[in-house]
């Protein structure tokens, strides 16, 4: 599923003339080792593995639009975040090559806010971007200018779960400092928060093997079946090596624990979809129920029964 998802960013590069490919940290790690190492689909773009994430990007709009960084962060932006800002801006206009004029950004979701603010800082480029989903609560700007590999669907799509399996082993990126040389990013400490190393291992090199072997598919009801199974159900074997799979995003000061856990999401809200405040986890966690198969695809049909009824 991942090579197609690499073929179909490619063939969006492509479409849109995109003349240089931006892999984003930290979902896109595993993808840009296994293309650094040669393999990469037919005709292939110039990738760049590029250091980012939201806290690397939001304060440019502290600096450029203080009312969307206050409508994203949920408070006023301070001299510190426009201090941030201006550095930021100057960091990702350095990474720009003379001669390019459109890029694609490939990022795994979900609300297409960090292709805003590169946008925003390299005004004489062209940013589009290609994702695995984009959530309803997506900026329309970036919905403008992008493809997603499969629609956005709750009762398919664990958010947490699909950037766990992505694979990264590397911290998430704070920001930017100046140095000698140039811009060098920063980050924070990535223990418990990386995939197993055995896994990323694995992943690369199956990975590497499907983009040399793989043609890739245009059967989006394949790739969502797909996503279902891995995301929401689970075997029990799969599902007892997420139980030791530790992922370090907080959840009011304390860890998640595991996959499974689902950090502090009670098993009522997420058989009920509910979503919690402040909570990273998504509405649909349903990893503890994944050993009852049954149970799952009834609770799917109820989310989907429900959302039915909320948009008459």
């Amino acid at each position: 599923m991942l090579a197609d998802f690499v073929k179909q960013a490619h063939r969006y590069a492509q479409d849109v003339g995109a003349q240089e490919i931006w892999l984003l940290s930290r979902d896109c790690e595993s993808i840009h080792d296994v293309l650094a190492s040669g393999t990469a689909p037919a005709g292939a773009i110039p990738t760049r593995y590029v250091h980012t994430s939201r806290a690397a990007t939001y304060p440019i709009l502290a600096h450029s639009d203080e009312t969307v960084f206050a409508r994203w962060r949920n408070r006023p932006a301070t001299d510190d975040d426009r201090r941030a800002g201006k550095d930021l801006i100057a960091a990702y206009q350095a990474m720009v090559e003379p001669a390019v004029e459109r890029i694609l950004i490939v990022d795994i979701g979900w609300k297409g806010r960090v292709q805003i603010a590169i946008q925003t800082a390299l005004p004489d480029v062209e940013v589009f971007g290609f994702y695995m989903s984009l959530s309803d609560e997506a900026e329309p700007a970036t919905r403008a200018r992008s493809r997603v590999f499969c629609g956005w669907d709750r009762t398919i799509l664990n958010q947490a779960g699909a950037e766990a399996l992505s694979g990264y082993r590397q911290g998430s990126c704070t920001g930017y400092r100046a140095t000698q040389n140039g811009w060098a990013p920063v980050f924070k400490d990535a223990e418990g928060d990386v995939a197993p190393a055995a896994y990323c291992e694995s992943l690369r090199q199956h990975l590497g093997d499907f983009l040399a072997q793989s043609a890739g598919s245009d059967d989006e009801a394949l790739r969502r079946d797909a996503l279902a199974d891995i995301l929401t159900r689970p075997d029990a074997i799969t599902a007892r090596a997420f139980e030791t799979w530790g992922i370090g995003a907080e959840i009011s000061s304390d860890p998640t624990g595991s996959l499974v856990a689902g950090g502090k999401t009670d098993l009522v809200s997420r058989a009920l979809g509910r979503e919690i405040r402040d909570n990273v986890w998504p509405e649909l966690a349903m990893w503890s129920l994944s050993r009852h198969p049954l149970a799952v695809t009834l609770l799917q049909k109820q989310m989907r029964a429900r959302k039915r009824l909320q948009q008459k």
